[in-house]
């Protein structure tokens, strides 16, 4: 996890040089950070042929298609939390608590940040596009890294204990269990239950036949 982070850190350092970005000292993880505003949504092509669009933001793609994100906004404090793959819905309970406590970032940049500071070409959605070379980079590039590495990207959670249950209560649920099962009265009233059904069964198929 530490390479990747450090990866990731001098990537956006390299590409956004001229601002000073300030990085956390540690990352949370399985917890909820923030929020941010999706304005559009592009594939890896598009963003490539977005002709006005800084090549720093342009090498951020690395995957079929792009979050366009603006007004993003922190917790002032991660809750912890697990999500779930892909899109997912967070819970009302759990969103009222995340807005009473956002926060605005430190600001990057003289101005906030805005994609719409650079049009977007008018047939940028309709023309045919050669394939971005990028498209698939962060999924080869760090799906092999994990297979050659596991322990370095992902701290590997232990399973829950087992519940932990008395031995005079482990004992008497064992002997209940045993007693369904061995009851002489039990058994004979299940085969009574049983034969009763059988029976209904059959009178109704009988009365169905002589209709």
């Amino acid at each position: 996890m530490q390479l990747l982070v450090q990866e990731l850190r001098d990537f956006f350092q390299e590409v956004h040089g001229e601002h000073e970005i300030s990085f956390p000292e540690q990352l949370p993880i399985s917890a909820l950070v923030g929020c941010v505003t999706v304005v559009d949504v592009l594939t890896a092509e598009q963003v490539a042929a977005w002709d006005q669009l800084p090549d720093a933001l342009k090498l951020e793609v690395g995957s079929p298609h792009a979050f366009l994100c603006e007004d993003p906004m922190v917790l002032a404090r991660p809750i912890s939390m697990r999500g779930s793959p892909k899109m997912w819905q967070l819970p009302l309970q759990m969103l009222s608590r995340a807005r009473a406590a956002l926060q605005e970032p430190p600001q990057i940049g003289p101005e906030p940040f805005s994609w719409s500071a650079w049009p977007q070409p008018s047939d940028l959605r309709t023309r045919r596009l050669p394939q971005n070379p990028r498209k698939y980079l962060f999924r080869n590039k760090y799906q092999q890294q994990y297979q050659q590495h596991p322990q370095q990207h992902f701290q590997q959670r232990p399973p829950p204990p087992p519940p932990q249950v008395s031995p005079g209560k482990r004992q008497r649920s064992s002997a209940a269990a045993d007693e369904d099962v061995a009851s002489p009265e039990k058994a004979r009233k299940l085969n009574e239950h049983n034969g009763k059904l059988l029976l209904d069964s059959a009178k109704m198929a009988s009365s169905w036949q002589a209709s």
